[in-house]
């Protein structure tokens, strides 16, 4: 789960896990939905996976993890493809000129 994490911190999604007294589940939410929160009175923060959160006491242990929450920062990690994506292995391989 770290390497998720750190790929999404260099992509400048930054997240914290929260338990939901609701559901049960660890969700993760945005530092710009905190922040978007402070500003505004009532309601809970909405986690990527689109849940809005009932955040319990921090002695709370944490749940199972929300897997909509992880595919929502697997998918904002996704490498971009690459110029030979398109082309065959072959002429990925011998197209490169070695030196």
């Amino acid at each position: 789960m770290s390497h998720l994490l750190r790929a999404a911190a260099a992509r400048g999604l930054f997240v914290t896990w929260c338990f939901c007294a609701a559901d049960g589940l660890d969700h993760a939410v945005t530092d710009d939905e905190f922040a978007r929160l402070s500003t505004q009175v009532g309601g809970g923060p909405r986690a990527i996976c689109g849940h809005q959160v009932q955040i319990t006491s921090a002695l709370v242990p944490p749940g199972p993890i929300c897997r909509a929450c992880v595919a929502g920062i697997e998918a904002v990690t996704r490498p971009e493809p690459t110029r030979d994506a398109n082309k065959s292995w072959w002429r990925r391989t011998a197209g490169r000129r070695v030196k």
